[in-house]
Formats: structure tokens, sequence, C-alpha cells
């Protein structure tokens, strides 16, 4: 872990937390890390990620595939990003089992942040096709979430105890600059995925998010 004290984000300033974002290796731990249990409760709540199930079995699948997304299904539904399994059964991902997963993921309601996030993860360490960018410049390409029960609806920023909850920002993004991040530091070799990279990184910079499109020239002034 990252961070071991949950509510890390309570402490820090919002230029402090985003610097220690940007500088994470491992973007899936920290913010299970820093996310209250609280808050992971509203957006990884477990029917919704039950009900996801249904894509795995909307065609036929070969038994690797199955198995790696019944893998996925435990981990989402028990919400620990630390899953070791993450690094074993889920590091090395076909197109099969990627073609699966985005449809896993269009499944899962917007409001499912460290869901859909950790689906961007798995993906964007397996960068190998066409679909994959596109597949990136989808999620960058999406409205802002601005509250975990209604992503339409802006949430609270003092917590429970009094405390502004200022890694708020960071947990409604986690799709967002989880694809940024694997852009960094899996950058395209061949041409043509240059291409879609770049126009990625555009949609990026284009977003209404400030962390997001802060990040995104971020990202493009290191792998140019």
């Amino acid at each position: 872990m990252t961070f071991s004290k949950k509510n890390i984000f309570i402490i820090l300033t919002p230029v402090a937390l985003a610097g220690l974002w940007w500088k994470a290796s491992q973007q899936k731990s920290l913010v299970a890390a820093s996310v209250p249990q609280e808050i992971k409760a509203v957006s990884s709540a477990s029917p919704s990620l039950s009900q996801s199930k249904e894509v795995a079995h909307e065609t036929s699948l070969s038994p690797a595939t199955a198995q790696k997304i019944q893998v996925l299904d435990e981990i989402l539904i028990s919400r620990n990003d630390n899953d070791p399994r993450m690094d074993s059964a889920l590091k090395d991902l076909d197109s099969e089992t990627k073609s699966v997963l985005r449809k896993k993921y269009n499944s899962l309601p917007e409001t499912q942040r460290n869901a859909r996030g950790t689906i961007v993860f798995l993906i964007g360490r397996n960068l190998t096709d066409p679909a994959d960018y596109k597949f990136l410049e989808q999620v960058l390409g999406e409205a802002p979430c601005l509250g975990l029960v209604e992503c339409t609806q802006p949430m609270n920023a003092t917590g429970s105890d009094g405390h502004e909850e200022n890694g708020f920002g960071v947990v409604l993004d986690y799709p967002q600059l989880t694809a940024l991040k694997a852009v960094e530091n899996h950058p395209a070799k061949s041409e043509s995925l240059k291409r879609l990279q770049d126009e990625v990184l555009q949609v990026a910079k284009a977003s209404r998010s400030s962390k997001v499109s802060e990040a995104a020239e971020a990202v493009l002034r290191k792998i140019r």
C-alpha cells in the first residue's frame, strides 16, 4: 500500500495531493488506500457489480478468458485492489479478454469509480492494438463525475467528521487519471499507435476536469 492511513486525503492540501498522486508508481494502490471505507462502499456497491457479470456470458468465451473474468468479478465485489491476482491472473490480457472488459466497463454505473478505474488499469497495462487506445479516448472523453451517488449531482465536500474531503476530486477522476498514467507508463512504440496515443492525449487536454487536463499536459511533456 502506498499510504497506510485511509484518511490521508483529509490531511493533505490539494496541491500536495496532486503531487503525490502523479508520482505514485502504482495508481491502483493509491486510491484504494486513500478512499475512506464509507466512500468506497458507495462507489463500489456489489449489486451493480454482480449485474455486470452478465457481460461475460453474452458470447461464448474461451476457458482462459472466462477464468480471468471470474477472477475480476471476485476482485471487484471484494473491493480489494491489492488482491495478488491483479498481478498474476490478470496481468497479461489478450484481445478477447480486453473486449469483454470494455463491455464490462460500459455496463457499470458511472458512479462505480473504483471498479471502472480498476478495469482501465488492467487494459492500460496491455496497450497493444487500436481498440485499446480508442477505449482510453472514450474514458477520457467522458463528462466529469461530480458525485458518488449521482455523477450529475455534486457531492458535499464535507465529511461526516467535519473535515474537508480534498480527495474527492481524485476519486471522481480515478478512471481518467488511471488512463493517463497508463499512457505515461506504457508509451506507444509504433507510429500508428503513437498517432492514436496523441489523439487520446488531446481529448484529455480538453477535459472539463482541471485535474485531468493538467495531468494530460504533464504526460505530454514527459513522453515527447
